[in-house]
């Protein structure tokens, strides 16, 4: 086990009880494999390297996906060499994470299906405590934001065809204000947001769901077949939204929750458009055809 897995403090425990440590073989040997939306915390010397094996809890992380990860140096030390390391143990994306106290969002495209490792160097002369939490463009009913690093971004995706007409609502959980933002992807090789996206409606602002629950709402006509992404970015945090009673509560109250429906497809509709003045002329011919015997 890696030492910032084994820095997981207790306070933490209540997102392992729904997005669990996954213990797995791989080629980087006997590990705890920590999943997506996650926190962990590195303390890190002077020229010191630590690793970190990472899971998904339906399988391998898939080529193409989306990667973000999330960080902060929250001490001013750095700067930070941060690497995604295949299981051969090729370095597949790399970052350089400023020494600036601020939350950084890091992102690329996964060349290749299979399982990462997350690496970090200090590159800079002093201890460095950094923060982090990653996450991956899948199809996840939810996800929660970590209350120790409340802010970044977490991504959704849906698929549509040609014509499909879709409905969306992001239901924004009470600890945090966002941002959402609908985009699609303009180059495939690299990923890296918000460079690499269309960006196709904003939504900064919510109405209730019939529930009572604060959301943002899209209605949409995919103009292509292709992948669509939700980017859910925190733009705001309220601790005293952060519900401690229980721990699903505490869950419910930092977790975004995506749901999504097809409405329709304006293809089925042109093809039935097509299809009418068919049947009617089919129709047409065998009237015409009874009426010669009579």
């Amino acid at each position: 086990m890696s030492s910032a897995a084994k820095r997981l403090t207790p306070a933490l425990l209540s997102f392992f009880l729904v997005l669990l440590v996954v213990p797995n073989a791989s080629a980087h040997g006997e590990a705890t494999h920590i999943p997506h939306v996650n926190p962990l915390f590195f303390e890190l010397e002077p020229g010191e390297r630590e690793t970190q094996d990472l899971a998904f809890d339906e399988g391998e992380f898939q080529k193409g996906w989306v990667f973000l990860v999330n960080a902060v140096v929250t001490n001013g030390a750095g700067p930070i060499q941060v690497d995604l390391v295949s299981e051969s143990d090729e370095t597949v994306l790399t970052w350089t994470l400023p020494a600036d106290g601020t939350l950084q969002t890091l992102s690329g495209s996964l060349p290749e299906t299979g399982f990462f490792l997350l690496s970090l160097m200090n590159e800079g002369d002093d201890i460095a405590r950094v923060s982090l939490y990653y996450d991956q463009s899948c199809n996840c009913a939810q996800k929660p934001v970590p209350a120790e690093i409340p802010g970044g971004l977490v991504v959704f995706q849906v698929d549509p065809h040609e014509g499909d007409d879709w409905e969306a609502v992001i239901l924004e959980p009470p600890a945090y204000d966002l941002k959402v933002h609908l985009a699609l992807r303009v180059d495939h090789e690299r990923g890296v947001w918000p460079d690499d996206f269309e960006i196709l409606e904003t939504s900064d602002t919510t109405t209730s769901d019939p529930s009572g629950r604060d959301a943002h709402h899209f209605a949409f006509t995919a103009d292509r077949a292709a992948r669509f992404y939700f980017f859910a970015e925190v733009v705001g945090f309220h601790p005293e939204g952060v519900d401690r009673t229980t721990q699903g509560s505490f869950f419910a109250s930092v977790t975004i929750v995506p749901l999504f429906e097809l409405t329709g497809s304006t293809k089925e509709a042109s093809g039935m458009a097509l299809l009418w003045p068919l049947v009617s002329t089919v129709g047409l011919l065998a009237v015409l055809r009874r009426s010669r015997r009579w």
